[in-house]
């Protein structure tokens, strides 16, 4: 179900100049109130901005097919159930980024890179304690697969059709001419997986059915942590379950991480991006305490001779 933009992404997808497109040389600030349209390789992402619920995108589609109503509204970031919804942002090409908003204690951003070598939106959320005393927070991150209740589960990470904390990626579909929707939560080897996930969004768009997953964080005095989602698209359930595979490894050449500079990749926490040495982290940089199902747990990084 398309929700309050009827036809804007089959004009989006039709006219590859609409929109704010990804062309700017440097970074323009904007409101948030305006609605961004970003296009990717093959694909379109409507209305980047508030939503109602949030900073978020109301919908997405793709451009080879014509498939459209991907979302009613993704890409929603909460810390103990307020939402990240800054009154401004910067876009700077295809990555669009909200200001810095404290929610809970937590200085909160959050960025959407639409990647231009695949149909992929990536969110990257950062959190920063600048109190003086450490924090637990509840970090919400979710969205509605806008198929309302003809949902399903077409494969998981886990492989079966079930939704679990264990699951890393999920596919979701309808029997209609939408998209595929893929959802990546989490990487191999992550010290932050989710404590809780829910087959349906805490809003709703005619219908809830979408993801959700929960992390507990804990952050002390002036640490800081980030987390990595990504949506992705596909034209039926066969084809997202053979893209989502892309997923299981990120080395440092893989697309979707474009702009993510060595601090950056340090310092996400439900992925590991040095697994393998793939990615290098930086000498120096230490991970912050995360709180994970009641424990506290730390990762640091020492400086190599």
């Amino acid at each position: 179900m398309k929700i309050a933009i009827p036809g804007l992404v089959r004009t989006l997808l039709a006219t590859a100049t609409i929109g704010t497109m990804a062309c700017a040389a440097q970074a323009a600030n904007i409101s948030t109130a305006s609605c961004t349209n970003i296009n990717g390789q093959d694909s379109s992402y409507a209305c980047i901005g508030q939503t109602g619920v949030g900073l978020g995108y109301a919908d997405a589609g793709i451009g080879s097919t014509g498939q459209g109503d991907a979302f009613d509204i993704a890409g929603i970031l909460q810390v103990n159930g307020s939402a990240y919804n800054p009154a401004g942002a910067s876009l700077n090409g295809r990555t669009y980024t909200g200001n810095a908003v404290t929610l809970s204690g937590f200085s909160t951003t959050l960025e959407y890179f639409i990647d231009p070598a695949s149909r992929a939106i990536r969110n990257f959320a950062k959190f920063t304690n600048n109190g003086n005393a450490t924090l637990t927070n509840t970090i919400t991150w979710q969205g509605n697969a806008g198929s309302d209740g003809a949902t399903y589960v077409a494969g998981s990470s886990s492989g079966d059709t079930t939704f679990g904390t264990n699951d890393r990626w999920l596919v979701t579909d309808d029997a209609s001419s939408d998209p595929a929707n893929i959802w990546v939560l989490f990487g191999k080897g992550a010290v932050l997986a989710p404590t809780s996930v829910y087959g349906t969004t805490t809003y709703s768009s005619a219908g809830n059915e979408g993801v959700r997953a929960d992390f507990r964080v804990t952050l002390a005095a002036g640490q800081s942590i980030a987390l990595m989602f990504f949506n992705d698209l596909a034209p039926t359930a066969a084809d997202a379950l053979a893209a989502v595979t892309r997923y299981d490894t990120l080395g440092s050449g893989n697309s979707v991480l474009t702009g993510l500079n060595a601090n950056d990749l340090a310092l996400i926490a439900n992925w590991d991006l040095r697994r393998g040495g793939t990615v290098p982290e930086p000498a120096g940089v230490a991970l912050l305490g995360i709180g994970l199902a009641g424990l506290s747990l730390s990762r640091r990084k020492r400086a190599t001779r």
